[in-house]
């Protein structure tokens, strides 16, 4: 998949089938978005493209900044190649973008930079300043301007709509199950190993300290049952497995330990019946299920034997996913 980092760089000779959005997660619903932009591309020999953007639009225009996201643009570019998608364009979001008027974004952007004949679109699409663009306009402007744009419906499950909105509301209250579902594979959490207080390896739970990125979705305290991946190559992990949660069953502990009087907040990755060495490696973690939430423990040895028995209640929900897949 090619790659353009600024819409100034874009340069392509074939027309395109886009889609654009800010595609945080890409959910079930952006996926069957993508694969149609893929189909009909294919079938009528156009570029396949997907427009997005960075920052989140959210950053810029909303009072509160933008939300914690679901995927970085790294993995959103991966999921992007993993669709089939064989352009991607990154937009910087910034004042000068927000504040074109959505006539101006379709003619200047979608049609002379990035050469669009045909547009996927979900039902709720806005564009341009101050969100004035909608389906209505862009119709509108496909008949003045000669080209076509498909509606592709919302994606439900168990009766509710799939939304990065929603998913992020899951994985902020700890609803991995349903987040899961609405994402079409477990939540990730990745980034590089920092050192920590060694007080794992000391209980025979030897852990892993992932220091995600700053703007990521972190689920609640508690103790997940998870998969994890590791590799030496920041850039190549970045793309690598993104959409694929297979690896190491680990047992990963979000909070600030109260057991041993509280501190930072950490994110420690145990990885069963593994002897892995770790430290400045990256890692990422697919987030199966929610074990349990923090618990200050009265000993040491309660806090083992319960570690036992979480990465025992992992073993058996990473293998019920494998199995029922």
């Amino acid at each position: 998949m090619k790659i353009f980092h600024a819409l100034s760089s874009v340069e392509i000779e074939d027309e395109s089938c886009l889609a654009m959005g800010a595609f945080d997660g890409v959910h079930v619903g952006h996926q069957k978005l993508l694969r149609r932009v893929v189909e009909v591309s294919r079938a009528r020999g156009l570029l396949s493209l997907g427009l997005t953007f960075d920052p989140h639009p959210e950053a810029l225009l909303s009072p509160k900044g933008g939300p914690p996201l679901l995927t970085t643009t790294e993995e959103k570019l991966s999921l992007f190649s993993e669709l089939g998608l064989s352009t991607a364009v990154v937009a910087a979001f910034d004042r000068k973008l927000a504040g074109l008027p959505a006539r101006d974004f379709v003619k200047r952007v979608l049609l002379t930079r990035l050469r669009a004949r045909y547009l996927v679109a979900g039902p709720e699409l806005t564009f341009g300043k101050g969100a004035e663009g909608n389906l209505s306009l862009l119709f509108a402007l496909g008949k003045e301007m000669d080209f076509e744009v498909e509606v592709v419906e919302e994606v439900e499950r168990e009766g509710e709509v799939v939304s990065s909105t929603a998913i992020r509301q899951a994985v902020l209250a700890g609803k991995m199950e349903k987040a899961a579902k609405m994402l079409g594979r477990p939540y990730r959490l990745a980034g590089r190993v920092v050192a920590g207080a060694g007080r794992g390896q000391a209980l025979g739970f030897p852990t892993a300290n992932l220091r995600p990125p700053d703007d990521k979705a972190i689920p609640p305290d508690g103790v997940y049952a998870c998969t994890a991946s590791v590799s030496d190559d920041s850039a190549q992990f970045a793309w690598e497995g993104v959409g694929d949660p297979d690896g190491h069953v680990a047992v990963v502990y979000v909070g600030n330990r109260p057991t041993f009087g509280g501190g930072e907040r950490v994110i420690e990755a145990h990885i069963c019946e593994e002897n892995l060495q770790l430290y400045g490696k990256q890692l990422g973690l697919y987030f199966f299920s929610r074990l349990r939430g923090d618990i200050a423990f009265g000993s040491a040895e309660e806090l083992v034997h319960q570690m036992a028995q979480d990465a025992k209640q992992a073993f058996e929900i990473v293998g019920e996913y494998y199995s029922a897949g």
